[in-house]
């Protein structure tokens, strides 16, 4: 597997934040939560996918 550059992983991140908020609007799921409470979660579900990717990058070379 090809390590990883900085602007990759911050592309990366941008597109887990971007889709996990497009999943919430998209399944029109918003229940009592605010937009503030679903972009943290978003930000958090964004690094937990990156901590693991790059944990799983280290792993392997």
């Amino acid at each position: 597997m090809e390590k990883r550059n900085e602007q990759q992983w911050t592309a990366l991140y941008d597109a887990a934040v971007t889709s996990i908020i497009g999943g919430r609007c998209a399944n029109d799921y918003f229940g009592d939560f605010s937009i503030g409470s679903i972009v943290s979660e978003a930000i958090r579900g964004a690094d937990l996918l990156i901590k693991e990717l790059k944990e799983r990058e280290v792993s392997e070379n």
